[in-house]
């Protein structure tokens, strides 16, 4: 089982998941329900807090792309 390490403690990728779906909820990104069944489920939905976070994400990795390609632009012109 793969493990990452978390500090001085070592978590399991399903923990990690775990611990970021609860913060998720917890924040209000998430909706978390949880079905009284054997084997327990749960299931999470985004909220629109969530949504509107997922733009914001996406408009910033936009920005990172473009400034990385301006970089390599700038760096060809600039190197002799």
């Amino acid at each position: 089982m793969k493990c990452y390490c978390c500090g001085d403690n070592f978590l399991r990728r399903s923990d990690i998941t775990t611990v970021l779906f609860s913060r998720g909820s917890e924040d209000g990104l998430l909706i978390r329900r949880a079905y009284s069944e054997t084997p327990p489920r749960v299931e999470y939905e985004i909220t629109d807090r969530g949504r509107r976070l997922v733009i914001l994400i996406d408009q910033i990795r936009a920005f990172a792309r473009d400034w990385a390609e301006h970089l390599e632009e700038t760096a060809i012109f600039t190197e002799k």
